[in-house]
């Protein structure tokens, strides 16, 4: 089924569902925040993760997320596809990004990363390449027309910074049990934006004797945002959050939900099905909501 709203509000979740599943919520799983200076040395680990969640509003189909991890030998390549329907099929919205980069020590060091999207609108792309750590070169096509009321970005901004999709790489590792109490600073082409997790409480598995650890989320705007109250809300929103569920023996978490508030109601992406895979070991992990 999909739900019927103003054409304005379902540009607005377009728009919304999509930053938010760019900015490492969503995009499989997750796991701590932490600095390229707070890194733990950590072996390099060989595997495969294919994710598939759906997305929801006001309990009714929207939409779905498709994330895929490949990391080997300290190298990595990853890959999302998010596609999301409204008004009845009137306005559709598709989003694909890809990244590539090198992993050291539990830091993630990006080397390039490509979005490109389509919808009943319009269509463009962003391309972010990357040196040490830092942002050397953007490309935005359509470039974006000058806006009086975006706070300006400075190269100091763009300094030890990820891509939405490295992000999410950096938070899939385990590195101590705990995928809360973290913070990531994220780069998106357009704006510099941090994510604060922190520790929420636990809420019980159906079907399962685990929990998962419930993070809230804070969405912190540092530069290239516009100063509305759209932006404002969104800083101000207690009512973010993501659940993680740890994978024994594998050194990561996987997202079960996460809870996005809008002008329209609840937002929801669901885990479906998650599959991983080591090196040697085979299918380790299958996890189905």
């Amino acid at each position: 089924m999909k739900y019927a709203l103003p054409a304005r509000a379902s540009r607005a979740l377009a728009a919304g569902v999509a930053a938010l599943i760019l900015s490492a919520l969503p995009q499989g799983p997750l796991g701590p925040v932490v600095s390229q200076a707070e890194s733990r040395p950590q072996a390099p680990l060989s595997a495969q993760i294919s994710a598939v969640y759906q997305i929801a509003l006001n309990g009714f189909d929207v939409g779905s997320f498709h994330y895929v991890s490949e990391t080997s030998g300290g190298a990595y390549k990853l890959t999302s596809d998010v596609e999301l329907s409204l008004l009845m099929g009137a306005f559709h919205w598709k989003g694909v990004s890809k990244t590539s980069g090198q992993t050291s020590n539990a830091a993630v060091k990006p080397a390039s990363f490509g979005f490109e999207y389509s919808s009943s609108l319009k269509s463009g792309s962003v391309r972010m390449g990357f040196a040490k750590g830092s942002v050397e070169s953007v490309s935005i096509d359509p470039p974006a027309p000058p806006i009086p009321d975006v706070v300006p970005l400075t190269p100091e901004h763009l300094v030890n910074v990820l891509d939405p999709l490295s992000a999410i790489l950096a938070m899939t590792q385990d590195t101590g049990g705990k995928p809360c109490d973290r913070k990531l600073a994220v780069f998106d082409g357009k704006q510099r934006f941090d994510l604060q997790l922190m520790y929420r409480r636990q809420d019980a598995i159906e079907g399962s004797t685990e929990t998962a650890s419930v993070c809230r989320v804070k969405y912190i705007p540092i530069a290239g945002y516009r100063r509305s109250e759209e932006t404002a809300n969104l800083a101000r929103s207690t009512g973010i959050e993501i659940s993680f569920r740890q994978v024994p023996g594998a050194k990561v978490f996987v997202p079960q939900k996460i809870v996005l508030p809008t002008l329209a109601g609840p937002a929801e992406i669901t885990v479906q099905r998650v599959d991983l895979k080591l090196a040697g070991s085979g299918q380790i992990a299958l996890v189905n909501d």
